[in-house]
């Protein structure tokens, strides 16, 4: 039988999407004593977030922005402090109530799921999160920018993606939490979009279609690849 579902497949982001973020500068408390860890820590987030920007397109290394924020304080940074450090980050993600109904409700309709996450860092590290927090195996393709060296809102990220899963913009949502990033990028490609918010309703957002936290996945059994 042939398949008429506009929608064939869904693109997730990671962070506050799927899994409720820490901090970075709490993360790198809990395993860097030192008096200064967190402005070092603060100061490697802000790095981070300043990367969220329409323009921005390639995926730093992950060694030059610690390096840089521990130099700043004028500590030493050593490889295994930032790999500790990341690992703490992502072992405090906690899984949102409705992640594992929902990717598997799309599974069961045979949705292609592809996760795309602007990660900073080694990309094992939120392989291993992923695996360990039972997430891994819902998803047919899995694409971190610090592995392919470019990050959402980019053209080459969603690219990337969308040849991975074989289809075309049309057929493909992105379902994320950043306006930038996310919806941003995604509008720019032609890919429909949901944005997931928390508090008051964003306000002249570019999402498609805009969903308070607790209704994700009502919201997104409303959308037409639920039918079949």
């Amino acid at each position: 039988m042939k398949d008429n579902r506009m929608i064939k497949g869904a693109i997730f982001d990671y962070g506050n999407t799927l899994v409720e973020s820490p901090i970075l500068s709490d993360a790198l408390v809990s395993v860097f004593r030192h008096d200064k860890a967190l402005e070092i820590g603060n100061e490697i987030e802000k790095s981070i977030l300043d990367l969220y920007t329409p323009e921005q397109k390639e995926q730093p290394d992950w060694l030059k922005v610690w390096g840089e924020a521990f130099s700043k304080y004028g500590v030493l940074f050593e490889e295994e402090i930032g790999i500790q450090h990341l690992r703490a980050f992502v072992d405090r993600n906690k899984i949102y109530d409705y992640t594992k109904s929902l990717l598997s409700d799309l599974k069961e309709k045979n949705i292609k799921l592809a996760l795309l996450g602007n990660m900073t860092g080694p990309a094992q590290i939120f392989h291993d999160d992923l695996i360990h927090k039972g997430l891994n195996d819902y998803f047919d393709c899995i694409t971190w920018s610090c592995e392919i060296g470019y990050r959402k809102p980019s053209k080459e990220a969603f690219k990337y993606t969308l040849d991975k899963m074989a289809l075309k913009p049309e057929e493909v949502i992105m379902i994320g939490d950043s306006e930038i990033a996310d919806i941003g990028g995604a509008a720019k490609m032609g890919i429909k979009t949901l944005r997931i918010y928390d508090g008051k309703k964003p306000q002249n957002s570019k999402a498609d279609i805009l969903s308070s936290r607790d209704k994700v996945i009502k919201n997104i059994k409303a959308i037409t690849f639920f039918s079949t």
